[in-house]
């Protein structure tokens, strides 16, 4: 075995991509509350905390949802073997005493909300995911913190951005979990995971999930009021992104399949970071 594809699997554990879009998730609350001058320090300990964090969560995750893996997702690592259970538990423990570490690094306040965070991702992953929408939702508020963490760590937490942004984050996540559950079907159906779509059926789950794109939509115009766009260089792209979540939404109803919720899941992100793009860029 190579050196590369011997150490690349506690990368591809991990999905780094997800760790890292959470850990710059933290840094756009800072930058939200704060803009310019921010430390090195605070933003650093910040993205680690949560990329460590989030990590730590997804081997977690992996852990527990092999059997579900060997269907769903037959690439990864534990499925593979190309890395045992025994390592996996302790390279997850190692990722959250990171986190954890460079939260107490910030301040107790963020070391406390770090640790909340951590809570519910296990709580999600031990038992909540079973539970179908509830899962859904804890997992969401997880995710969704990111941003207040932000704020914490700049000690503003009283920001109507920040909250905006929040709610943004829960109610498209929300919508993805739902949507991710008729994809997931199969493997869900083995391991007697109660999604939306294997208790209602997949038309269901995809109306379901339409109602938090289509939230995300109808909070426009009070975005635009909040945040006073002026300038159609941003005006644009979000008015673009509001349109996408309804077509999003549509495309999906109309066929609820697993290949179509794939895609859906895909835009959803396109159309998310559009809209957190504008408001990083009108933060300045």
């Amino acid at each position: 075995m190579s050196v590369q594809r011997k150490y690349r699997k506690y990368l591809d554990i991990i999905r780094p991509m997800g760790p890292i879009i959470m850990g710059l998730s933290v840094i756009l609350g800072e930058i939200i509350v704060y803009k310019t001058g921010l430390q090195v320090q605070e933003v650093v300990f910040g993205f680690f905390t949560m990329f460590f964090l989030t990590g730590s969560a997804f081997v977690v995750n992996d852990v527990l949802d092999i059997e579900i893996d060997r269907i769903n997702a037959p690439h990864r690592p534990l499925i593979t073997g190309e890395m045992s259970e025994k390592a996996a538990i302790y390279y997850g423990i190692l990722l959250a005493i990171l986190g954890l570490s460079f939260s107490v690094l910030l301040s107790l306040h963020a070391l406390a909300f770090a640790l909340f965070a951590y809570f519910l991702s296990l709580l999600y992953n031990l038992f909540a995911k079973k539970t179908g929408f509830i899962g859904n939702v804890l997992v969401s508020l997880a995710i969704s913190s990111t941003i207040p963490f932000g704020a914490i760590i700049m000690k503003e937490i009283n920001n109507q951005f920040v909250w905006l942004i929040a709610l943004l984050m829960f109610l498209s996540n929300t919508g993805r979990e739902i949507t991710k559950g008729i994809a997931d079907a199969a493997g869900d159906r083995m391991k007697k995971i109660r999604s939306v779509a294997l208790v209602y059926g997949p038309h269901y789950a995809a109306k379901l999930a339409a109602v938090f794109y289509v939230l995300i939509s109808i909070i426009g115009p009070v975005f635009f009021h909040m945040i006073e766009v002026s300038n159609l260089s941003l005006l644009i792209p979000t008015i673009l992104a509001e349109a996408g979540f309804v077509y999003s939404s549509i495309s999906l109803i109309r066929n609820p399949s697993r290949e179509q919720a794939l895609n859906v899941n895909t835009q959803i992100n396109l159309w998310m970071v559009m809209l957190l793009l504008v408001l990083l860029l009108n933060a300045f």
